[in-house]
Parts: C-alpha cells; sequence; structure tokens
C-alpha cells in the first residue's frame, strides 16, 4: 500500500495534489503502513534460502509481529547453536520487543513431530483434512465476491474515464487542468484495481488447481514420515510450508512460559502454552505434548 491514491493524493508531472476522490485510509494509518512495509523490506531473511533453519518464513513475534529471523551461540567445541529471534531485536536492539530468543532445535523437533503425529492419526488426519476442505470453500467464495465486486468498479471506472475523454474533448482550456486531474485520478485507481483482480484471480485459480481427493491426501500423509525422514532440509521446508501457514510465539524475556500458536493451511490452529526447554526427541510423546495434539479433537485417544 505505497500508491498515495489511498489517502486522496495523487501525483502529476511529478507534482503532488490533493485528488478529487475520497482518501481510502487516513494518512496516519497510511504513514504506518508504509514504516512497517520499510521495516519488512530490510527485515528479508537473507540467508533464508542458505539456511539449515527448517521453520524461516513460518515463525512470527506475538508481541510485535516481527517474522523470526536466525541467531547463533558459538560453543567452545566450535559449533553452534541456534535460536529463531525477532527481527525488530535483532535490527533495533532488545530494548525495541520484549520477545524471547526460540532455542531452534527445540521448536522444530516439535513441529516436526507434530507433522509426522497428524500423517500417522486417523483422528487427526480426518480433522485436519475436514477443515483445510471447509476453509478452502469458504476462501474460494470470499474471493470470487471480491472478485465481482472489483469488475464492477473497474466497469464504473471505464465508464467514468470515457465521460471524460468526450468531455475533455468538447471542454473549455478553463476546467481542462481539473478535468486532466481527475481523468490521472481515474487512471490510477483503474490500474489499481486490474493490479488486485490478478491477484485474487491468482488465488481463485490456486485454490481451484489445490483441491486434491481425501484418499490421495491421506495416502499421501501416511507416506509422509517415510518420506519426511530421507528428505533434504529443503524438501522438509517445503513439506512444513504446505501445512502449516505460520507459527506465532509469545514468550518473554527472562520467563520460561508462554504461548504458540500454530496455524494450518485457512484457519484452523492450535494454541497452547509453551515452556522454553530443550526437548529430548526420546520424550517427544508425553502427556504434555498429547495435550496439544489432543485439541484437534476432544475424543482423541493417547498415542503409542
Amino acid at each position: 500500500m505505497t500508491n498515495k491514491i489511498y489517502i486522496g493524493k495523487i501525483t502529476y508531472k511529478k507534482q503532488e495534489f490533493k485528488g478529487l476522490h475520497s482518501p481510502i485510509v487516513d494518512e496516519t494509518k497510511f504513514s504506518q503502513v508504509n514504516d512497517q512495509l520499510n521495516v519488512s523490506k530490510n527485515d528479508r531473511f537473507t540467508s533464508q534460502v542458505d539456511s539449515e533453519l527448517l521453520l524461516l518464513g513460518r515463525l512470527k513475534c506475538g508481541f510485535c509481529g516481527s517474522n523470526l529471523t536466525t541467531s547463533f551461540v558459538g560453543k567452545k567445541d566450535g559449533t553452534k547453536d541456534f535460536y529463531y529471534k525477532c527481527t525488530t531485536k535483532s535490527k533495533y536492539g532488545s530494548s525495541k520487543c520484549e520477545s524471547r530468543d526460540i532455542h531452534a532445535s527445540e521448536i522444530e523437533i516439535f513441529i516436526e513431530m507434530l507433522i509426522k503425529k497428524i500423517a500417522s492419526s486417523d483422528q487427526l488426519f480426518n480433522s485436519v483434512f475436514s477443515q483445510l476442505g471447509h476453509n478452502e470453500s469458504k476462501d474460494l467464495k470470499a474471493y470470487e465476491t471480491q472478485r465481482n465486486s472489483l469488475i464492477a468498479n473497474l466497469n464504473n471506472i471505464n465508464q467514468e474515464i470515457n465521460n471524460l475523454t468526450s468531455f475533455i474533448a468538447k471542454g473549455s482550456a478553463s476546467e481542462f487542468k481539473s478535468v486532466t486531474l481527475k481523468l490521472e485520478d481515474l487512471e490510477n485507481q483503474r490500474e489499481m484495481i486490474k493490479e488486485e483482480r490478478k491477484k485474487v484471480d491468482h488465488e481463485i485459480s490456486l485454490i481451484k488447481n489445490t483441491v486434491v481427493d481425501k484418499s490421495d491426501l491421506k495416502q499421501i500423509f501416511k507416506d509422509l514420515s517415510k518420506y519426511y525422514d530421507a528428505a533434504s532440509k529443503e524438501e522438509r521446508k517445503y513439506m512444513i510450508k504446505t501445512i502449516i501457514r505460520e507459527i506465532t510465539i509469545k514468550l518473554k524475556k527472562k520467563e520460561e512460559k508462554g504461548t504458540i500458536d500454530i496455524h494450518f493451511r485457512g484457519d484452523g490452529h492450535i494454541k497452547k502454552e509453551w515452556v522454553n526447554r530443550i526437548v529430548n526427541p526420546d520424550k517427544i510423546v508425553s502427556s504434555y505434548y498429547l495435550d496439544w495434539l489432543r485439541e484437534q479433537d476432544s475424543n482423541l485417544q493417547p498415542f503409542g
């Protein structure tokens, strides 16, 4: 949202004018959003492609909303302990966000085990599949409604542009500047709507092209554990990305407990207390973690 047409202004021959249309957002909100966009632009994970960390791009800070990036602590033996760190802290200092760094292996092991549990449990699978299907259907309807609205707005603007073009051909010189500004305004709006229409059409296409038969998806999930263990880091990242949309962690500095909110594709999510401690893989299937998984379905029985 960087185009100043949103705040009722247009640019004509490198000069800024007040547009004839009403602002879509107020200037304060516009400035806040663009400040955040500038931060986000600089916060892109420069090491994301080459990083060994599995969850870069999935994790967000529960306090300031920034993505989590990577940091590490060197050990005496020359190896490194990796952590996920809020990018606000990383860029502007620890005083700018109250979040605590999260040990990378701690959360990665848990997420891997969660995915495998979904793959191995019919009840969890049915719960997740039902949620995905429900949300994809709901999202498709919302996008189609949005597309119809954009088409209607585009038709109205095209008609206005045609009317103004005819007026300019007949109009007096005294009105030429204001009419030209209005035309520039409408043309900017038209381009914005066209760009938004492209995005909406893309989302509709993605939803329609990713409909998977339940039995096929179930087979994929059943084989996931086997494929996951043999997969490369990049392949594992992709598997996680297809299942989990976002993970928000809210854990304060110097505190051991907070919350973690795992959002699957669509609106389905698990939110539970998070304990900041190193996870022993041998003890991952404990009552603590099973409580998380049961939140998907209150009737689930203990695993293992």
